[in-house]
């Protein structure tokens, strides 16, 4: 009898973990820009990973939050230039979070320590980019790094350096819930005491 509970019980917690969607957490947060400018070449950063992370989705900044007039690439790289994942943000088809529409990725995992770059590539005025006097939430399982640019006719890796970042893309990152992982701990816990007693 006590071998089937411990099953039922284990089966229960192993649906109730699996089975909680994660949150998608923005990891830069625009409240203010003092100003912006047309992007008309490839504009982004660098950052440090703090810890291991899953990248679920790649953004690009819509001043307006009304719809990007265009296509735009957004690319995420290892700091050696090596391109991890890339995706087209275009009109308002993708997912608008704060300054920010987003498309869906591949999940991509960081991991702590290591530095990256995200960027975007778009032609003429069709997207602003925040750049001055900007007010910032900056998720703490990244540290940011330099400004990076290019001039390119195509998406490419940015090696041309300033110190403020260009906040033409950013990317989402999901984390387990905390009260599945409580209740998937305890239910282990139990399932121990259960067959100890057995």
């Amino acid at each position: 009898m006590i071998n089937l509970k411990i099953r039922n019980l284990l089966a229960g917690l192993i649906l109730i973990f699996f089975g909680t969607s994660a949150s998608a957490i923005p990891v830069v947060e625009i409240s203010s820009f003092g100003s912006t400018f047309g992007q008309d070449e490839i504009l982004g950063w660098g950052f440090t990973a703090n810890e291991d992370i899953n990248v679920t989705a790649l953004g690009n900044f819509d001043s307006s939050q009304l719809g990007l007039n265009g296509s735009f690439e957004i690319g995420l790289w290892e700091s050696s230039g090596t391109l991890l994942a890339s995706t087209t943000v275009s009109g308002n088809t993708g997912t608008l979070d704060g300054y920010f529409w987003y498309e869906d990725i591949s999940i991509i995992q960081l991991i702590a320590g290591n530095d990256y770059v995200i960027a975007s590539y778009g032609l003429g005025s069709a997207v602003n980019v925040a750049f001055q006097s900007v007010v910032t939430t900056v998720d703490s399982v990244i540290t940011q790094n330099n400004g990076l640019f290019a001039f390119s006719n195509s998406l490419a890796f940015p090696t041309q350096i300033t110190a403020a970042p260009y906040y033409a893309a950013s990317f989402q990152y999901e984390v387990p819930e905390p009260y599945a992982l409580a209740l998937f701990g305890l239910g282990l816990f139990g399932i121990g005491i259960a067959r100890c007693k057995a």
